[in-house]
């Protein structure tokens, strides 16, 4: 049986995996080479603009079975568009992911100014062009196919892998991790607020923020909230030697249609995690007995941390290990070439 060629097409650049866009490009292409055989361009704006044309002419497209697109949180070029068109018009099945959409939601994530609007209305315009141009679109929540205008998506959630726990690292009891920035709806601020109730209850519990340094927020720390950068096998141990994550997003409408990578990767180190809601995230971790879900204020937050904390994580073991085998990237690059070559016939 001939194994599938898939062209992927990520727009971010796999120099370094230290953002959540381009550790998803690398696990699906992964993922789609133990399936078939890749062609992988991923890159800049600029970097697409010299690439893709260059790829058209290179390839033979009648051998090719799919094209997969990881798109950006930004406006697609001009050189992205066309490259959609003409493989539409040979026939080629391109499936889209698009992973977010800051843009449509102005109220929290404000532009302001001539430029601010005109990035708005390109990026309004690359959704319809996805939306012509593309035989299936693809999104990680029911939420975000909403948020898009495309109730038809496919739902595609991160993916999880299947990682053994080294050995010589064990969890240190009643550790916190937070993995991410702190900005004004990631809800940093309200978890360092909540750690003082959480000790009143735990005293030894304790948190640890990875953050990269210009995205850390200005906050005067106490000693047992510890404050660091790290990514890929850094980042791997520090999840390892911790024994729940947290998520503690303010409830906005964004936040209630998003489901960020690093909860499947919480989960592929085999951390319970708590997180806020109501959110589809929230609905996902309850559905799945994964933890813990909160309000997002400081002092459900706090409460339900201190429950969490009197837990023993190694209750969730079995639960979670049974997730993760079900959400392999290999199932998400699966579910992509069926929905892409059934949509042929």
């Amino acid at each position: 049986m001939k194994r599938p060629h898939v062209v992927l097409i990520g727009h971010y650049p796999l120099d370094r995996l230290d953002r959540a866009p381009k550790v998803r490009i690398y696990h699906m292409a992964e993922a789609f080479a133990r399936l078939g055989t890749v062609t992988l361009m991923a890159g800049t704006r600029t970097q697409r603009r010299e690439a893709l044309p260059r790829l058209l002419k290179s390839l033979p497209w009648d051998e090719v079975d799919a094209v997969y697109v990881e798109s950006a949180s930004s406006t697609a070029v001009p050189a992205d568009i066309q490259f959609l068109r003409a493989l539409r018009r040979q026939g080629v099945p391109v499936g889209i992911f698009v992973r977010d959409a800051y843009q449509l939601f102005p109220h929290l994530y404000p532009q302001r100014g001539l430029k601010a609007r005109t990035l708005m209305s390109l990026y309004r315009l690359t959704l319809a062009a996805y939306r012509q141009w593309a035989s299936a679109l693809f999104v990680p929540t029911p939420g975000m196919a909403r948020a898009i205008g495309a109730p038809g998506a496919y739902l595609l959630p991160p993916g999880a892998s299947l990682r053994p726990r080294p050995d010589g690292l064990s969890a240190v009891p009643r550790r916190l991790i937070y993995v991410g920035a702190g900005g004004a709806h990631d809800g940093v601020d309200r978890l360092v607020q909540a750690m003082p109730l959480v000790l009143q209850e735990v005293p030894d519990a304790s948190l640890l923020l990875v953050m990269r340094p210009g995205e850390a927020p200005d906050l005067d720390l106490p000693p047992w909230i510890e404050r660091t950068a790290a990514h890929g096998e850094q980042l791997s141990a520090l999840l390892w030697q911790s024994a729940w994550a947290v998520i503690p997003r303010v409830n906005t409408s964004y936040h209630q249609i998003a489901l960020p990578v690093k909860l499947f990767d919480y989960l592929s180190h085999g951390l319970p995690v708590v997180v806020t809601g109501p959110s589809d995230m929230a609905e996902m971790v309850t559905r799945h007995h994964l933890g813990a879900v909160s309000h997002d204020d400081v002092e459900s937050l706090a409460a339900t941390l201190i429950q969490a904390l009197k837990q023993p994580p190694e209750q969730y073991q079995d639960v979670i290990g049974r997730f993760v085998a079900d959400n392999r990237w290999e199932a998400r690059a699966g579910a992509v070439l069926t929905t892409l070559q059934e949509g042929q016939h």
